[in-house]
């Protein structure tokens, strides 16, 4: 395993043989190169010594094109770490070694403000490993319109230096005037260290930047650095620095745009070394078979396929490679006003009612309302086939009592380009777009993406749906409208060919029936397969900043993107349920996520890393479900090396004594968005307030929490047993070392969890004091996380179920599944702190809400092989699952939310936290685990 893992994102618009990739020329990298900015159609394949000195022939200077570089890089050095920086100019480029970016540039501003390169690799860490350390894998994507600027790209290290001492007092800096920055997208003082949003100022920034000569304070509360004195923009004028620093208000901390410069006052260590050019013979252009495995796959799954893949509006369908989006909306014409799409904020308000999303795309649909309207909007790619025919339907639902007149309302259509907006920014997918003007027959759109290779899409109303003009401006400049007629017939669009509205209905009834057909196989559970699946698809999403396509959270979260750890990994599982593609590529790309201390974080965006702390782990187990599921080894080998890490760095930086149990923690020494401190170890947790961790308990010295965890510790005991069942059923031959030292490990935390964590008094597992080694009695449901791994006896599984799952007075999981005995205030079950804690009544984020991370991981204790002969866990599961069905379809039903997390009141109404948040669903998912269809 590498030190993060490797990146394939590269094929996956290409039209290439991924097979070609196999060729090994050693000395040299692959290059493939499209004639448009898509990746689209079959690229030229050439091979580049190196990326010391990259250039591109004079005859593409003038037209749009794309390239990938791709292959293995080993680093020039044996010992430390090493800086990266690259040239670039003429060109836009994103250079990745395995999935992270380290460097950025080119000639798309807007887009570098919301990067931040990851520039040291290895960061500083020896992460244990039982197999052979493997080159990073090396990719670089570059796009390039046509510019008077010759394309180039270079790639540059140096060592990384010693880290300077610790910084003295610092002496006043020397103020030297106020500057312009980010002029063309380029810093004057090119170190970001970070924002200081209530204590920057020039003394907390000289301090920052204590090993450079030069830094400044912008925009109230940024803090560069750099080698060079400010200025190389030239100066502003002096009101441009004018907002008041928030650590000293009586202080200028710059503008927007404008530093206020500043030399340091006292002596700065010696600058690093120089930058040079890596030399050629680190490349070569081999890839390991699980790679191309993931680059096929990862290609599969969008080029050519229709999906709401911008996370901005789930009414906006876009076609990949293209980059053509249909933005879909509403007008009245009455008020000449128009609602142009459905977006996550219409989802939470209940404007759009989310509905069916087949796996392949061959069927959605959603209602989406605007004043008295209310509309059915159903999407068909035929046959979920890549490249065929798409086609919508819009049906009013008509409500008269409302005072619905269908006539006053059109359908209106923008198509755009997406290389507009803050999520397509990086997309760089340009063309040219040719509208029928409105009233002018049934109206079309032709767009033509720019430069060859990838094909002419037309867009056709319905044969007879003529087209209307607005007597008001459409945001848009280009725009298509239907308006429906006295009595609401659907309204209709096609692609390729147009259509009548009568085939458009024939062919969304087949979509429709078969995708309902596909949920009918799960019996009594198909709203419920509906729904889980629901809220997966509606959140899958693409970027060529990841791997492959990915389902964040929900919508509206990150900038552009976040992937959050556990919570994706059960993403991935809910996926692989229908497909075990998606469920591959989810899983992936938050496993890739790894850093080089050999952990993954907590979150991972391109605005920052939690270098500092991890998240719950679980993705060990998710994969030997995987594996049992659809026996697919190449997904294995591509991960194991870095789930391994992961648990090793467990044991590494998370044990403390004297029971070398797990505790949380927060690293310092990384690039980090948090100083170590006791909320950055309660977030590690995964749990962010719950009760459990009420109080400071971090120790500075340790960065600890003074906290033996038995959630944490039983999570990775499972993922210990897990990833030790795939080091012999998924290698052959067997990984037979790797297994014994992983069962060595799940013997230790055994031993240690049984004999430590259980409270005979209270009949359950707690959490303990690293100090005093006194229980800590706040019972959450991660007491019963040890019967992840087997760890209870028999008698111990039996107290705990009866006692407290079972009992109305703390989880409130009726024997029967039937809810007999609950209270109207712990009605629906497993609240995230049992019911008699003094947190619970009034309620909170992790205070009593119901979490469905919490309510699976219970469920795979109750499911474990060891407990299967006692009745009353069996008759708990299923319970369980019984209940939590019942609470997710509640509000499925009620509003089409799946909940962030749920409130645990019989009359509660609506979601707690996010309205549509993919984990939600795994309050249902385990009742299809439940009933055998996994």
């Amino acid at each position: 395993s590498s030190f993060f893992g490797c990146d394939p994102l590269a094929m996956m618009l290409a039209g290439a043989l991924v097979g070609a990739l196999a060729i090994h020329r050693a000395g040299g990298l692959q290059m493939q190169l499209w004639h448009n900015a898509g990746q689209g159609g079959d690229p030229e394949i050439s091979t580049v010594p190196s990326l010391s000195a990259l250039t591109w022939s004079t005859d593409l200077h003038n037209e749009t094109f794309s390239a990938l570089i791709l292959g293995s890089f080993t680093p020039p050095y044996t010992n430390g770490s090493w800086d990266i920086a690259c040239n670039i100019s003429g060109i836009s480029a994103f250079l990745y070694l395995d999935d992270h970016l380290v460097c950025q540039g080119g000639n798309d501003p807007k887009t570098w403000s919301r990067y931040r390169p990851e520039v040291t690799v290895p960061w500083p860490g020896t992460p244990s490993t039982t197999d052979p350390q493997l080159p990073y894998f090396v990719r670089l994507r570059v796009v390039h319109a046509p510019t008077l600027t010759v394309p180039s790209f270079a790639m540059l290290y140096r060592p990384t230096p010693p880290p300077p001492p610790p910084p003295g007092p610092v002496v006043p800096p020397i103020y030297l005037g106020c500057f312009v920055d980010d002029a063309g997208g380029k810093r004057d003082l090119p170190v970001n260290a970070g924002d200081e949003p209530t204590t920057d100022s020039p003394l907390v920034c000289a301090a920052k930047c204590h090993q450079y000569p030069y830094f400044g304070v912008q925009d109230g509360d940024n803090c560069f650095c750099g080698t060079t004195p400010p200025g190389s923009q030239g100066k502003a004028n002096p009101s441009k620095c004018s907002m008041p620093c928030p650590g000293n208000k009586t202080v200028m901390c710059g503008g927007p745009n404008a530093n206020s410069g500043y030399k340091q006052g006292g002596p700065v260590p010696p600058p690093p070394p120089p930058l040079t050019p890596v030399p050629a013979g680190v490349f070569d252009d081999t890839l390991q078979p699980a790679q191309m495995a993931r680059l096929n796959m990862s290609r599969s799954l969008v080029h050519g396929r229709w999906n709401t893949w911008a996370k901005a509006s789930v009414t906006a369908p876009i076609l990949l490679p293209t980059g053509l989006m249909l933005r879909i909306g509403l007008c009245e014409l009455s008020s000449k006003s128009c609602k142009e799409d459905g977006q996550k904020g219409d989802i939470d308000s209940g404007v759009v009612r989310l509905g069916p999303h087949a796996l392949d795309h061959s069927y959605t649909q959603l209602y989406f309302a605007f004043n008295r309207a209310n509309v059915s909007i159903e999407t068909s790619q035929l046959e979920g086939g890549a490249w065929n025919d798409f086609v919508v339907q819009v049906t009013p639902v008509l409500d008269s009592a409302q005072g619905f007149n269908a006539s006053d309302y059109a359908v209106v259509v923008i198509p755009v380009f997406t290389d507009i907006g803050v999520d397509q920014a990086s997309w760089n997918l340009p063309g040219t777009l040719s509208v029928t003007p409105p009233g002018e027959g049934d109206g079309c759109i032709i767009a033509v993406p720019e430069g060859t290779g990838i094909d002419t899409v037309t867009v056709h109303g319905a044969t007879g749906q003529s087209t209307t003009p607005f007597p008001f401006n459409v945001v848009a400049p280009q725009y298509l409208a239907w308006r429906f007629d006295e009595g609401g017939s659907p309204l209709a669009l096609s692609t390729s060919s147009s259509r009548d509205a009568a085939a458009v209905t024939a062919i969304i009834a087949k979509a429709r029936a078969a995708e309902y057909s596909r949920y009918d196989a799960y019996g009594e559970l198909a709203e419920t397969a509906e729904a889980s699946q629901a809220g997966m698809m509606w959140n899958v999403q693409w970027s060529p900043d990841i791997p492959g396509t990915y389902a964040p959270v929900s919508r509206g979260w990150g900038t552009p993107w976040v992937i959050f750890c556990w919570d994706n990994i059960f993403g991935a599982y809910q996926l692989s349920l229908g497909s075990k593609d998606l469920g591959y590529s989810q899983l992936a790309a938050v496993v890739k996520t790894k850093t080089a201390e050999g952990m993954v974080p907590n979150f991972w965006q391109p605005g920052g890393i939690s270098y500092d702390r991890t998240e719950p782990i679980v993705a060990s187990k998710v994969l030997l479900e995987m594996f049992k599921k659809h026996k697919d080894a190449w997904i294995v080998e591509l991960l194991f090396g870095d789930l391994y890490d992961w648990i090793e760095w467990f044991f590494r930086r998370r044990t403390e004594p004297p029971l070398d149990l797990i505790v949380l923690g927060s690293d310092p020494g990384l690039p980090t968005t948090d100083t170590p401190n006791m909320q950055a170890a309660r977030y590690e947790s995964g749990l962010d307030n719950s009760p459990m961790y009420d109080g400071e308990f971090f120790n500075t010295t340790t960065n600890h929490m003074e906290l033996y965890d038995v959630g944490m510790a039983s999570m990775l005991a499972m993922e210990v047993k897990a990833l030790a069942e795939l080091s012999l059923s998924a290698f052959n031959p067997p990984r037979q070392q790797t297994h014994d030292h992983l069962m060595s490990r799940l013997a230790t935390l055994t031993t240690l969890i049984g004999e430590h964590l259980w409270d005979n008094d209270s009949g359950i597992f707690v959490n303990k004091f690293t100090t005093n080694l006194s229980f800590y009695h706040r019972i959450s449901p991660t007491s019963f996380y040890p019967m992840q791994a087997g760890i209870a006896t028999d008698a111990q599984a039996t107290e705990m179920v009866t006692k407290w799952l079972t009992s109305p007075e703390h989880f409130c999981v009726s024997p029967g599944g039937d809810f007999k005995g609950n209270t109207d205030s712990c009605y629906w079950g497993l609240p995230s702190i049992q019911a008699s804690d003094p947190a619970f009544p009034p309620l909170g984020y992790w205070r009593g809400y119901v979490w469905g991370p919490q309510i699976q991981l219970v469920f795979w204790g109750l499911a474990a092989p060891e407990y299967a002969h006692l009745e009353v866990v069996s008759q708990a599961r299923k319970a369980l699952a019984t209940q939590t069905n019942a609470m997710m379809l509640n509000q499925w039903r009620l509003h089409r939310h799946i909940c962030e997390n749920y409130n645990p009141h019989r009359n509660g109404t609506d979601c707690t936290g996010d309205r549509f948040y993919h984990w939600g669903g795994l309050a249902g998912f385990i009742s299809l685990l439940d009933a055998g269809f996994y």
